[in-house]
């Protein structure tokens, strides 16, 4: 059997892109296997500190055509808030 491990890239919108980019870049000399992005399904107060999420196939997308080797991924997708064009 074998384990991959990833790491999740922080995709806010107050994140600098580059910032997500060295996080993979990071990952990946480090022997990670996939880099992973999602999005907030529920906002309050409690949470409105932290900004507000990007699109993770945006996010993964920026990722992948910067760094190669590592695999992508999207932990949390809301599909039926997302437009299908």
């Amino acid at each position: 059997m074998v384990i991959e491990l990833g790491v999740t890239v922080p995709s806010g919108d107050d994140v600098p892109r580059e910032h997500m980019v060295r996080v993979a870049e990071l990952a990946r000399e480090l022997g990670y296997h996939h880099v992973w992005a999602g999005e907030h399904l529920v906002t309050d107060d409690a949470t409105a500190d932290r900004g507000k999420s990007l699109d993770p196939i945006v996010s993964l997308a920026w990722v992948a055509g910067r760094v190669e080797g590592i695999g992508i991924g999207s932990s949390v997708r809301a599909a039926l808030d997302a437009s299908p064009l």
